[in-house]
């Protein structure tokens, strides 16, 4: 394997092409995005069979000018798994990264991608959290867990795979990428499932490093069973099915239905006439088959939110309705107020008051106190009366930057008191740890910026911040 100077391990992105669109802008974005990385001793290789002429002009321009591309044309590889096993086969990197023909890598994936495995040994492969696209504009954020488990498999991958950085070991005692009928459009579930039943484990960095092409994708039932199928098998190898079951079915809930008695299902459960058109209400857009299938199936997944929503689910709510939250202010004898660390993956590492989502039919003296509880580990004395509700919109007319998710909130302060004797519990944790408490006399310059909306009560803790800065 061929090491630089210093000896930075090679690594080896793998790209599939069968790009069929007239428009080439994707395409090229994404070559162009791999070559721009900060980490420069790469090689790209791309697989490109069966793509329309114009593509292949594309890939052809950028390999002459660029010598770390090493073009693939076996005149016979057409489906993604075959593409990537014969990129994986001439790969000569120490670590294998993949990519897609229509996403694009932010400049620094691999660079902080290569430094996480090569500081934790222990980690198989990496990925990130990933902006969704569509259209040519951002519809969204994919949020993932650091630390998968198996479980978190069950209902959604945890991976964006097009995200991931692999050791090449790992992938090789693997034996690369499933060529099975059953494994196509669902060859990376299975290879992460494979992998973790192996004893591998992944991760993913708590960073957006990639923008996912997330546009609609109507998948036909072949490949509803493929996923099903490739779900038994994995979830049973793990010894998990009697647990996965009912989530192995999840792709067929909607594709093995006959069309009559889903419509039926759909005139029931949307209001709809008889000839399935919904009932048109003044203003209000009507939903997509698709969409109204998505909708069945989770309001059908009898989610428990008492302990709060899946994070993908609380993304998508929260840019549907604004959602409430309390805050709890804390003050002590010497005046100085009870922040808590926190990584937020929209504002990054800072101190923020102690907070927390309202749940469905939840009282305020519920929240506050379950907040308390997570956050402070006791519970407090409040004012019933809150000192503050501000309603927090971020747009272009507003200061804070623009987004849909977490797009609206109302944020309500309550003061608390806490119970005699109180002394933070911060056992091991350093103070750049999540969940690190700390008394202030003054906000620190890293204090989360969306709760400035309680500027007016913050007045003191601010005022001791700009004499002391």
């Amino acid at each position: 394997m061929r090491m630089r100077l210093n000896n930075q391990p090679l690594v080896s992105v793998l790209m599939g092409v069968y790009y069929q669109r007239e428009d080439l802008e994707p395409l090229q974005r994404s070559i162009a995005s791999i070559l721009a990385q900060t980490y420069g001793e790469l090689e790209l290789l791309i697989c490109d069979d069966g793509s329309i002429q114009s593509a292949k002009e594309v890939v052809d321009a950028f390999a002459d000018r660029d010598t770390r591309i090493r073009l693939i044309r076996a005149g016979n590889k057409i489906t993604l798994p075959e593409k990537l096993n014969v990129c994986l086969q001439h790969a000569d990197g120490q670590l294998i990264a993949r990519m897609d023909d229509d996403d694009y890598s932010h400049p620094d994936r691999l660079e902080k991608q290569v430094k996480y495995l090569t500081e934790h040994p222990e980690i198989s492969f990496v990925g990130s959290l990933v902006s969704l696209w569509s259209g040519g504009s951002q519809t969204g954020v994919r949020l993932l867990p650091q630390y998968p488990q198996v479980k978190d498999f069950f209902f959604v991958q945890p991976f964006i795979h097009p995200a991931l950085l692999f050791r090449r070991e790992v992938l090789l005692s693997a034996g690369g990428y499933s060529e099975e009928p059953e494994c196509e459009l669902c060859e990376d579930y299975d290879l992460l499932l494979r992998l973790y039943s192996m004893g591998y484990r992944g991760m993913n960095i708590q960073e957006i490093l990639l923008d996912y092409s997330a546009g609609e994708k109507c998948r036909r039932l072949k490949y509803r069973w493929n996923e099903a199928v490739t779900r038994y098998r994995r979830f049973r190898e793990l010894g998990e099915l009697a647990k996965a079951f009912p989530y192995v079915l999840k792709p067929l809930a909607v594709g093995l239905i006959p069309g009559p008695i889903l419509r039926s299902m759909k005139c029931a459960f949307y209001h709809t006439e008889k000839g399935g058109k919904p009932v048109e209400r003044s203003g209000v857009p009507n939903m997509t088959e698709e969409q109204r299938d998505a909708v069945e199936l989770l309001r059908n997944a009898e989610l428990d939110t008492d302990q709060g929503m899946p994070e993908e689910l609380f993304l998508l709510v929260s840019g549907l309705v604004p959602l409430a939250n309390v805050d709890l202010l804390v003050v002590n004898r010497q005046n100085q107020v009870l922040l808590a660390r926190r990584s937020d993956p929209f504002y990054g590492d800072s101190w923020h008051i102690p907070g927390g989502c309202m749940r469905f039919q939840e009282s305020f003296a519920h929240r506050i106190q379950e907040t308390a509880r997570a956050e402070l580990g006791c519970e407090v004395v409040f004012e019933e009366t809150p000192l503050a509700v501000r309603n927090v919109i971020r747009g272009p007319n507003t200061k804070l930057p623009h987004r849909r998710e977490r797009g609206h909130n109302v944020a309500i302060l309550f003061r608390c008191s806490l119970p005699e004797g109180f002394q933070i519990q911060n056992s091991s944790r350093t103070e750049m740890d999540n969940g690190y408490l700390k008394w202030f006399e003054a906000l620190p310059k890293d204090f989360l910026p969306i709760q400035h909306v309680f500027d007016d009560i913050l007045e003191p803790w601010r005022r001791k911040n700009d004499e002391g800065s």
